[in-house]
């Protein structure tokens, strides 16, 4: 009987190819197990021609290692764990006799498994191992392995796995399962496999196992564990119920309707659709999920993306704490989901469209929207709400640092601590945004060229604040404009850069708003809105003449402007009508027609607009200008098109 101290193996033997026994020993532990955590039984490394007999060894968790060596038999011992690396020639039987024990063979040929008690046998690249008549209660993994080595594999029928049969297919095509009894599958190389209404009842475990198949439908299964497909292409994997589906090394896959987590890594054209639980990325590419339920149980992350690239994740419903975590991805379309909380970190070429946004219950960090060390995002059209303005909760809707270039725009952010927070952040637009009902509607703080315009700020406690006032805008010039605030009462009688052409009504406050102070001071939104702001619309345009020479005569170019339905052309603010957004209006006149609508004409000074035709061709031409309503200021675009003919 051998007590071993804490990390020292009770027997060890090296470099020796002496023929020797061990036999009826008892390697234990001085103190209990768990407290000498890892430990070492017997350690063999570079040896030939040894045998280890009768013995038992308590040990957790390297029971017996052969490392490296070579004609060594182990038969009718007492081990938890059996480790076998680099190794060839080897003979384990009668042994095991734990339940839940591990016999991990890496790197190994020509190895022999007959008439064991284990709970699962690990064959990691390697070759010509035997399988006969062992007891399993978890399963068979086979992980690494080429083709070539998967046919060199023996798997016999009289494996059990929590007592009932292992079936073990290989070289196969057409193979066609369909409600049989088994306690594990593993179908190696094979074409054209149909495996259809099979029911696994295992405690642990692999289920089902699929290596290098091509062609293969996986569908109304139920596994108490995990599926797992590896090496393989062309793949349907469809409403089964299991623990855990997952996908290695697979190119072209459709996981669809099932009820089970799904987790994919080094795969490519994979298309995940109508599932229910968890799904994780990971080092995969061209990826597209799709209708599917998610949820993230006990505080976790319903859907994590890591390390790929070209993923779509379009129409789901995704509940986590956060629902979307992504980590060093790219090339990301995040879109008309509804999902709780979306963060990201060392991200790049990322697309968040038409989303509904929300804070997690006790997420952290409480935020919906979340980038570190981001770049080139587009944050678009999203709706995005928090708890309300409490300060118990302190959520953010949006939370950017150490990120740039990074496009926020039409989107609705209300009922939070914070709507956008930026922190050491550059390169930034944010704008036609409705920010309303938050303790504090936008914070730049050390963050730099920052251009916020044409947003709503409605009934924040703060509307702004802004930290690094010179390096930023809070317009975007005239007769563009700024922002509309809520809490700002000004007049509008004049027009122009300087608001000093009077009386002019522009739609834009004689006086510029000055941003929340700060140690630093003020910023200021030059050009405040009169009205909430409104989209753009869309009119038309005929330019009379269509085609002018260089040389030829004509004071102006004459536009003729229409407007949609629902609009008036007295609505069009004519000091803003600009041609190409640098040519300002000579004249502007209302044309009043019998029974028609006004319509608007425009001259420009022709010497101008030929100074934008540098060569003869057709040129698109764009008007530009603002629209005041009863209710909103909103931008007006129309192009048409003019030749410049030959001189």
């Amino acid at each position: 009987m051998l007590g071993r101290i804490a990390r020292v193996p009770g027997i060890m033997i090296s470099n020796t190819d002496a023929y020797f026994v061990i036999l009826n020993v008892y390697i234990h532990t001085v103190r209990p197990s768990y407290l000498d955590y890892p430990g070492y039984g017997i350690n063999m490394t570079n040896v030939s021609n040894g045998a280890i007999e009768d013995s038992t060894i308590t040990v957790c968790c390297w029971s017996i290692t052969l490392d490296s060596s070579s004609k060594i038999t182990v038969s009718n011992d007492s081990v938890s764990f059996l480790t076998i690396r680099s190794s060839r020639d080897v003979t384990v039987s009668g042994s095991g006799l734990q339940p839940y024990g591990i016999v991990p063979i890496i790197s190994s040929d020509n190895i022999t498994l007959t008439r064991n008690t284990f709970g699962e046998f690990q064959i990691v690249d390697s070759t010509r191992v035997t399988m006969e008549h062992n007891t399993l209660t978890r399963d068979i993994v086979i992980k690494g392995t080429s083709p070539e080595g998967l046919d060199s594999l023996s798997v016999t029928p009289d494996n059990m796995v929590d007592g009932r049969p292992l079936l073990f297919y290989k070289d196969c095509s057409g193979l066609n399962l369909d409600s049989i009894e088994l306690g594990e599958l593993i179908v190696a190389n094979c074409n054209r496999v149909n495996i259809t209404n099979l029911t696994f009842d295992n405690f642990w475990g692999i289920d089902l196992e699929t290596a290098f198949v091509r062609n293969t439908i996986i569908t109304n299964t139920t596994a108490s564990n995990t599926i797992l497909v590896t090496e393989s292409s062309g793949v349907e994997v469809s409403h089964n119920r299991a623990a855990d589906i997952e996908v290695d090394s697979t190119v072209g896959i459709h996981i669809s309707d099932n009820n089970a987590n799904v987790e994919v890594s080094s795969s490519a054209s994979v298309f995940i659709r109508g599932n229910q639980a968890r799904v994780g990325l990971a080092d995969s590419s061209n990826v597209g999920l799709s209708d599917n339920h998610l949820e993230g149980v006990c505080d976790c992350t319903a859907l994590t993306i890591e390390n790929s690239d070209h993923v779509t994740v379009s129409g789901n419903n995704i509940a986590g704490e956060p629902g979307i975590q992504v980590n060093a991805s790219a090339f990301l379309d995040i879109s008309n989901n509804r999902v709780v909380g979306i963060i990201m970190s060392s991200c790049s070429n990322i697309a968040i469209q038409r989303n509904q946004v929300g804070v997690g219950s006790g997420a952290s960090p409480p935020w919906a929207v979340g980038l570190n060390a981001c770049s080139g995002v587009n944050i678009v059209a999203n709706d995005i709400a928090g708890w309300g303005p409490s300060l118990a909760d302190q959520d953010e809707l949006i939370k950017i640092s150490l990120s740039a270039n990074v496009t926020i725009t039409g989107n609705t952010l209300s009922n939070a601590i914070t709507a956008m927070d930026f922190l050491r952040s550059s390169n930034i637009s944010v704008n036609d945004n409705t920010v309303q009902s938050n303790a504090q509607g936008v914070v730049l703080d050390k963050t730099t060229s920052v251009r916020v315009s044409h947003n709503n700020f409605l009934d924040n406690m703060v509307q702004a604040i802004d930290t690094n006032l010179a390096q930023n805008a809070w317009d975007n010039g005239y007769p563009s404009g700024g922002n509309y605030w809520s809490d700002y009462a000004a007049v509008d009688n004049c027009s122009g850069p300087s608001q000093d052409v009077c009386p002019n009504p522009d739609g834009i406050t004689d006086q510029p708003r000055s941003i929340a102070p700060t140690l630093a001071g003020y910023g200021i939104d030059r050009y405040p809105l009169m009205k909430p702001f409104a989209p753009l619309v869309l009119g038309t345009v005929r330019f009379e003449p269509t085609s002018i020479t260089s040389q030829g005569a004509g004071t102006y170019l004459t536009a003729v402007i229409g407007l949609p339905h629902g609009f008036m052309a007295s609505n069009l603010i004519a000091s803003s009508i600009h041609l190409d957004q640098t040519i300002s209006a000579a004249r502007v006149t209302l044309v009043i027609q019998p029974n028609k609508a006004p319509v608007l004409t425009v001259a420009f000074s022709m010497t101008e607009v030929k100074a934008l035709l540098s060569k003869p061709g057709p040129y698109v031409l764009q008007i530009s200008a603002n629209i005041l309503t009863i209710k909103n200021f909103r931008p007006f675009e129309a192009t048409s098109t003019i030749r410049l003919l030959p001189a």
